[in-house]
Parts: C-alpha cells; sequence; structure tokens
C-alpha cells in the first residue's frame, strides 16, 4: 500500500497535445521564423529578443510539468547562435520531448496491462488447481 502512495505522489502530470499547442509552441514557431530574417543587422538584435523570451517561456513550463529542462536550454543556447539559428532547434526538441513523454506514458500502461494479466493468471490457476484437487501445473511452455 506504501509502495502505491509513493507512486502516485511522484508521478507527473501529462502534457497534453493542446496544452503543447497553447503555450510553449507558438512562442517557440514565431522565434524560428524571427531567425529568418536575423542575418541583417537589425534582424539580429530583434532576433535575440525574441530568442530570450522564446528561451524563457518553454523552459520554465518544462520546470513546471517537472520534466528535465536542459535539453530546451541547450537548443535555446545554439539559437543564439548567427547562421545556426535558421534552424529550428527549440521547436524540434520541443516536439521530440513531447513524443519522449508520450512513450513512457504508453511504455507505463503496457507495465500495468501486463501485471493485471500476471495476477489473473496466478488466480486462475489456483482455481484450477483447487477445483481438480491437483497441484497447479505451469501454465508458459518452456523455451525452445
Amino acid at each position: 500500500m506504501e509502495d502505491e502512495d509513493k507512486k502516485i505522489g511522484d508521478e507527473k502530470p501529462p502534457i497534453y497535445l493542446i496544452e503543447l499547442i497553447l503555450i510553449p509552441l507558438p512562442g517557440v514557431v514565431l522565434a524560428d521564423l524571427v531567425d529568418l530574417f536575423s542575418l541583417t543587422g537589425v534582424g539580429a538584435v530583434v532576433s535575440w529578443v525574441c530568442d530570450i523570451i522564446a528561451m524563457a517561456i518553454p523552459t520554465l513550463w518544462l520546470i513546471w510539468k517537472g520534466r528535465r529542462a536542459e535539453w530546451m536550454a541547450i537548443a535555446s543556447a545554439v539559437e543564439f547562435i548567427l547562421a545556426v539559428d535558421v534552424i529550428p532547434w527549440r521547436t524540434v526538441t520541443l516536439l521530440i520531448l513531447y513524443a519522449q513523454d508520450k512513450k513512457h506514458l504508453a511504455l507505463e500502461r503496457m507495465g500495468r496491462v501486463g501485471e493485471a494479466v500476471e495476477k489473473a493468471e496466478a488466480v486462475t490457476t489456483r482455481a484450477v488447481a483447487k477445483t481438480a484437487g491437483a497441484k497447479a501445473a505451469p501454465t508458459r511452455m518452456p523455451p525452445k
């Protein structure tokens, strides 16, 4: 029972797609579009201001969601380098972090289903053994 309480307290809130689209993604995409104009003198200053804002919002959002934000900070630091900032590093990093979060949740759910199947198998084996009055035979076939 205590293990379940620890798991519940340690769970991170999920990252929802709508939340991603509304909070960090617009600022990051806007900053990436402004970075296209960073090769001119005035564009570089505007680009750096947008980069600072676009660095803060997703990084703080990831910290608020309980995720590791260092990859976002590194991608944002790369965006400050002229001529390299044309590639949308922050946007790609944000989408990769979202995909990793969804993969982790899916694997966690699959593990829970596997545990439930094993428990059901054990209960079924015990019930069959009681009704047959014999020892429970292993239900799994030996490896070849």
